[in-house]
């Protein structure tokens, strides 16, 4: 495992956000940060019906027992 100062991490942010906004500049499609970042509604849909049908019960044998249900 790597270990990071907080100036070595904060230069990674800065130049991740500094990548991030010259491939926004570059690509004619996005016309804002908004567009790039907002997730589309069919998506928020897809997560929240799969974790109403998603069941995670604690199990003395199994430890956990994970279940998706119809």
């Amino acid at each position: 495992m790597s270990h990071f100062t907080l100036d070595e991490l904060s230069e990674i942010a800065r130049l991740e956000e500094q990548f991030v906004n010259e491939l926004i500049k570059q690509d004619p499609m996005i016309e804002s940060q908004h567009c790039l970042l907002a997730p589309k509604e069919d998506s928020v849909q897809r997560i929240i019906a799969y974790n109403q049908a998603l069941s995670v019960r604690p199990s003395k044998k199994l430890n956990v027992i994970k279940l998706v249900l119809n």
